[in-house]
């Protein structure tokens, strides 16, 4: 897995709207640059802007962020960045509805989504 993407996965979401942190530090190549909590503030701005505005996505033709979609995403951010995780290079509403937060390295994307959880959290068999 690569290293940004292994460092986000790391903050694992248990419950809705609960978040767990991650249990060590980021990796060296994805280190925070000096203005991360401004990015990320910017990210979570964004969203808060979604959030307050249900018409925000009106004239787009996708499913839009549900709240407590949005809500998920801003925790997530927030988490991320006071675990000292780099900024995406950008945060995009997902066509199903949910919140894609991207990371470009060179020709390749690496990918964080958050999405509204129906019914109960699958559990690991076998």
């Amino acid at each position: 897995m690569p290293p940004a993407l292994e460092a986000i996965s790391q903050v694992a979401i248990t419950q809705p709207g609960q978040i767990v942190k991650p249990t060590n530090a980021c990796t060296a190549s994805c280190r925070p640059t000096p203005n991360h909590i401004e990015r990320w503030q910017g990210f979570i701005d964004q969203l808060f802007s979604w959030w307050n505005d249900p018409g925000y996505f009106a004239d787009e033709d996708f499913e839009i962020p549900s709240s407590s979609t949005i809500e998920r995403a801003m925790n997530f951010a927030q988490t991320c960045c006071e675990a000292g995780i780099a900024a995406p290079d950008r945060v995009v509403p997902a066509a199903d509805g949910g919140v894609v937060f991207e990371i470009q390295r060179g020709k390749l994307a690496e990918l964080a989504c958050v999405r509204e959880v129906y019914g109960p959290f699958p559990t690991k068999h076998g």
